[in-house]
């Protein structure tokens, strides 16, 4: 079913308009390398808040170095399970600890990188446009947009090391990827580690919040994109900009995309601006609630798991029974609903959150595939706790 494998962009109907090609080779500059290279452009950066009270307490150094990092987003496309009502109190749980931000800011690759002086500024310089594989649109129209990040550099590498993957690419990560692998269980690994890089702010954090964005637009702009939506806001100019908006409610973010419209926002909350005459500023926050930036994508789409044979502790877990997701449109029908699939969420604690999906029939990438993959439904583990489907 075609349908099932698609995922939910923040406008259904505008997602043909444009796509990334997130991992083809680019050509932006490497950070952490001295260059002779002019700039091509420059960004005031400036920080504010206190990090004493805000620094974990489990950090080894509790002296943070900070750092601004320049980040290209990727195009975000979240799993329908997290876009649609819950279907039940035990699914709510689930989606509420493995399901990131619908709206949230996702990196790509940091751009440029620059210490952030003892009075809370920065400058962060770019000899390079972005690379084709940042920008949404078509050739002769398209954008890419990011955010500037405030980290705590922990290993000293002086550049902004992402902590973990929202999702895996096929054939990686053994044990949790793919119905062929013993044990497709969620990581419990309680905690990070010490010398992981802390994002401590962004200029860009989620849609639902007040954002500074760097924009760099190329050709016309291609105004149907689900691409960080802005829609009622105009276009950004050409070349690099700095724009700023006030954000939408997640509610009217999620009814905009189920109705495939683009999330709307108000018009005197729009501003455009030339680097030149622009400060991004970024509040301090505490890492442990914006920890997801630091996560990268590198599937958006659902992959589904055959159950372990092993019994699994569930009560490690957060999980729940609950029927495939059906959006608006979609041509699954009751063949989606009769099917149940165990969903399941590891430890709070983890860096990057995610929910795994496990069928008793079907195939990676769709559990309603005529030639399934793997078939547990006529002899189900013992410790299966969902119902059977017919």
């Amino acid at each position: 079913m075609a349908t099932l494998n698609r995922t939910m962009t923040f406008a259904l109907a505008a997602l043909a308009a444009g796509s990334a090609s997130w991992w083809v080779a680019g050509c932006d500059k490497l950070v952490g390398l001295s260059t002779p290279d002019t700039p091509l452009v420059r960004f005031r950066v400036q920080v504010s808040g206190d990090i004493a009270p805000l620094v974990p307490s489990w950090a080894a150094d509790p002296k943070p170095r900070l750092r601004a990092a320049l980040v290209w987003g990727a195009q975000w496309q979240p799993q329908p399970l997290c876009a649609l009502p819950p279907a039940s109190p035990e699914a709510e749980k689930v989606l509420a600890a493995g399901c990131p931000d619908n709206f949230g800011f996702v990196p790509a690759r940091v751009a440029a990188d620059a210490k952030v002086t003892a009075r809370g500024t920065a400058a962060l310089e770019l000899t390079s446009a972005p690379a084709a594989d940042v920008m949404v649109g078509e050739v002769t129209a398209r954008v890419a947009y990011a955010s500037v990040y405030i980290y705590d550099d922990r290993n000293g590498n002086d550049t902004l090391d992402f902590g973990g993957r929202l999702f895996f690419q096929e054939g990686e990560d053994p044990g949790e990827n793919g119905g062929e692998h013993d044990n497709p269980m969620p990581n419990l690994d309680a905690g990070p580690s010490p010398d992981k890089d802390l994002v401590y702010g962004a200029s860009f954090i989620s849609m639902t919040m007040p954002d500074q964005r760097v924009a760099f637009r190329e050709g016309k702009f291609p105004v149907k994109i689900a691409f960080y939506p802005r829609a009622g806001c105009p276009a950004p100019p050409r070349g690099f900009s700095v724009l700023s908006t006030g954000g939408f409610s997640a509610a009217d973010g999620t009814d905009a995309a189920l109705k495939g419209q683009l999330p709307a926002e108000e018009p005197a909350d729009c501003a455009a601006a030339s680097p030149a005459s622009s400060i991004i500023r970024v509040e301090l926050q505490s890492p442990e609630q914006i920890k997801q930036l630091a996560c990268q994508p590198f599937d958006a789409e659902i992959r589904y798991h055959a159950p372990p044979a092993d019994t699994p502790d569930l009560a490690a877990y957060v999980w729940a029974c609950a029927p495939l997701p059906v959006l608006p449109g979609d041509d699954a029908g009751t063949a989606a609903v009769d099917v149940t699939q165990l969903i399941i969420t590891g430890s709070p604690n983890a860096e990057c959150r995610r929910i795994t999906h496990l069928v008793l029939k079907g195939c990676e990438h769709d559990p309603l595939c005529a030639s399934p993959d793997w078939d547990l439904s006529s002899q189900p583990p013992s410790w299966w706790p969902c119902p059977v489907s017919p």
